[in-house]
């Protein structure tokens, strides 16, 4: 898959060394054809958010307290280089055009809450182009520990029916890094 155009001059390069290494689902493909600068920044705040919840938590898990963090701060980072309507199409693009996404399954109510909670919670706070690393650290920490994200609690990990999607306050004791540095 290509994920450049050749009107895209000096970043030809970079998006030849990216082609095979980032796979994007149809309806993404689709967005980023239609502004590969927007979809280039969406891809690096998806990475950047990877990078720091491996950092602030140890792990990238998945359904729970590192997942809810992962996907809000995905969304603040979008906002904050893009804008709040690029962030929401390119996380529904995501969610909605996953093939292992089923739009009942609780994953996908859970990630759909937490994108929707990190682009609130960036309006709230002001966060566009213009804002720092800081604020965005300050948010999403304020974000994580104010109890409206959702994790699915597994009390029986092999049987789905007891699984519940519920929010959780997080805490400090929770990020493996006591003292994460700016993102």
């Amino acid at each position: 898959m290509n994920l450049a155009s050749s009107s895209d001059g000096d970043w030809d390069d970079f998006y030849d060394y990216a082609d095979g290494v980032v796979t994007l689902n149809p309806k993404e493909q689709a967005l980023y054809d239609q502004s590969p600068s927007k979809g280039f920044k969406a891809l690096m705040a998806g990475k950047g958010a990877w990078n720091y919840t491996e950092l602030a938590f140890g792990r990238n898990g998945t359904d729970e307290e590192s997942d809810a963090f992962r996907h809000a701060l995905w969304n603040m980072w979008i906002v904050w280089a893009v804008n709040d309507s690029w962030a929401e199409k390119w996380t529904n693009a995501h969610e909605d055009g996953a093939s292992y996404q089923n739009k009942k399954s609780l994953t996908y109510k859970m990630d759909m809450h937490n994108n929707a909670e990190g682009r609130y919670k960036a309006a709230q706070e002001g966060i566009d182009s213009d804002s720092s690393r800081s604020d965005i650290k300050i948010a999403i920490d304020e974000l994580y520990k104010s109890g409206k994200l959702k994790k699915i609690n597994k009390p029986n990990p092999k049987k789905e029916s007891t699984w519940t999607l519920d929010k959780f306050t997080g805490k400090e004791e929770d990020y493996a890094d006591q003292d994460l540095p700016p993102i």
